[in-house]
């Protein structure tokens, strides 16, 4: 039996995101969607799809508040792709309400609001998880898969890098779930890619963290767009990440190296393999061919299995809260310029 699905947030990429995701899983049934009162005129500024648009798309009804959603239409499972900064309370009110929940990244902004998550999720006997997308590449996974069974001997140090192009002159940013004033931004929303990548594949707590943030090609936007990052950990291991959002030719990549002692692992994804960059195309690249999974349906998939199976989550909240403040941590050396002890406040 289908699970019955609805999205919170329609204001976010991964509002279409999730929609389209679970509209092509046979295993959801994807019914409604919250647009949370969100104001028309913002969605318009965003170049985002109304309220009465969204809902055509997929053919999905309307309603104003998550919670009257989720007992109207007797859900299941919920998407959160609502702005960062209340994420947290959307999403314990979808738990609240009886419904399993899967978040868009960052999980949300502070580290309160993530262990409320948590204490609803298992107060409410619901199962609450977060999107991280580099994991799900079918390159990364491969790789990571190689190394957690022994492939490369034991783990010494790993590297994560993501590009992920730049804000246009014109980008509009107030009202921006993700990357308005208050959201989390650069920081967050690509930083999780990151520090999940590397949380994931070596196995002792973080104990110091360090980086460099700042703004070298894109005056005109309010975040951050080069980062450079380490993580020490509990054994002695160490970790490094970079945040490359100045490309103005956009270009998408990742790339994530783990050395070892029997030998090196590393995975490259250019997202589109064959391109073809013209002068005339004014930055979109001329894609002769692609090979990559659907990294978005892929995690929802994930997701689905552990709610109908009762296979272990692939993401849990206690790590999705974990790879948030390794993000918060970086972002606090950053403004300090010095290094941060984890966790957070101890």
């Amino acid at each position: 039996m289908a699970l019955k699905a609805g999205i919170c947030g329609i204001g976010s990429f991964y509002s279409s995101a999730f929609a389209r995701a679970a509209s092509g899983n046979s295993e959801i049934e994807l019914k409604a969607y919250a647009h949370l009162e969100q104001d028309e005129t913002e969605l318009k500024n965003l170049g985002m799809k109304s309220r009465a648009e969204f809902g055509d798309q997929f053919g999905i009804k309307s309603y104003g508040q998550v919670t009257k959603m989720v007992e109207a239409e007797s859900l299941d499972l919920v998407f959160v792709a609502c702005p960062d900064s209340v994420k947290a309370a959307e999403a314990i009110n979808a738990m609240n309400a009886g419904t399993h929940v899967y978040v868009a990244k960052p999980m949300c902004t502070s580290l309160e609001g993530a262990n409320k998550m948590i204490s609803a999720s298992e107060k409410n006997g619901v199962l609450l998880s977060a999107l991280m997308p580099g994991r799900d590449d079918g390159v990364i996974r491969a790789m990571g898969e190689r190394v957690q069974a022994g492939g490369i001997g034991k783990v010494i140090t790993s590297r994560a890098w993501i590009q992920h192009g730049c804000f246009g002159p014109s980008t509009v940013f107030e009202g921006s779930g993700e990357f308005g004033p208050d959201q989390g931004g650069i920081p967050l929303s690509l930083g999780f890619y990151s520090a999940d990548l590397l949380l994931w594949l070596i196995d002792s707590p973080p104990v110091r963290a360090f980086a460099e943030y700042d703004n070298l090609a894109t005056p005109h936007s309010i975040w951050m767009d080069t980062g450079k990052g380490i993580v020490r950990f509990e054994d002695g291991r160490m970790g490094s990440m970079d945040i490359i959002f100045n490309v103005s030719c956009g270009a998408p990549s990742w790339e994530m190296e783990i050395v070892g002692t029997d030998g090196i692992a590393r995975a490259h994804l250019d997202i589109m393999e064959g391109i073809l960059w013209h002068k005339e195309d004014r930055g979109s690249p001329r894609v002769f061919y692609r090979n990559q999974n659907d990294t978005i349906a892929t995690g929802v998939g994930r997701f689905v299995r552990s709610i109908l199976d009762g296979k272990e989550l692939d993401v849990t909240p206690q790590h999705a809260r974990n790879v948030l403040e390794l993000c918060l941590a970086w972002t606090q050396s950053s403004e300090e310029n010095q290094p941060v002890s984890l966790p957070l406040g101890a």
